[in-house]
């Protein structure tokens, strides 16, 4: 009793993994992906993020969470955001975004009714 079925020969070769000589690469122009940027796009990009509080050369306040966030220093370049873009993702970091957004709404949303920033009292009875 036969458990497989049998292939013909075009199936197996449409299933093979590329050989290194067989893949074709494509060229990429420079600066895709957000690369090879200059020092003031590099700044640009930083200062242009809603919790980055003070930006330096060498390190960014975040506003969301209060931590000072070194940036990457590579090849003696300044303002590489890597650093900066990963502590964005962290849970911490996000947590307190939340938090910040939602203070943004329920202020906006007083101030929209009339409430200013205080909490208006009202009594039952």
């Amino acid at each position: 009793m036969l458990h497989h079925s049998t292939r013909s020969s075009q199936d197996s070769n449409a299933k093979r993994p590329l050989t290194r000589t067989s893949r074709i690469r494509t060229a990429r122009p420079r600066g895709c992906y957000g690369k090879n940027k200059t020092e003031e796009q590099r700044i640009d990009f930083l200062k242009s993020f809603k919790y980055a509080k003070s930006v330096s050369e060498q390190a960014v306040d975040c506003g969301a969470c209060g931590q000072h966030i070194q940036l990457d220093k590579r090849n003696g370049y300044k303002y590489y955001a890597e650093n900066w873009t990963k502590h964005l993702n962290t849970k911490k970091c996000i947590r307190k975004q939340q938090l910040f957004e939602s203070a943004e709404t329920q202020n906006a949303a007083m101030i929209l009714i009339g409430m200013g920033s205080k909490p208006m009292l009202t009594s039952i009875g």
